[in-house]
């Protein structure tokens, strides 16, 4: 709660992900323990549980499946740049 109130009034973007490339995102999970166990049930909780608190935060959203970090990025930039009109 005190995270988005501080980011209230910012640009925020989320960067939004599906469930079949967070899964192949975060492999097996080892390095995470919040994703033990049932990896991909836990993404899709994680996700179901998050995904509406991140986008009330965000200004907005660029749905990042299938695109590289690079073609990402270029989309943000067109959002910040071009106060949303990309």
């Amino acid at each position: 709660e005190g995270t988005r109130a501080l980011l209230a009034g910012h640009n925020v973007v989320f960067l939004q992900v599906g469930l079949s490339d967070a899964a192949a995102r975060v492999g097996l999970g080892v390095s995470r323990p919040l994703l033990l166990g049932n990896v991909r049930g836990r993404i899709k909780q994680l996700l179901d549980e998050r995904t509406p608190i991140y986008t009330a935060v965000a200004r907005h959203t660029v749905a990042t499946d299938g695109l590289s970090a690079a073609e990402v990025a270029d989309r943000v930039l067109a959002l910040v740049q071009d106060g949303g009109h990309a």
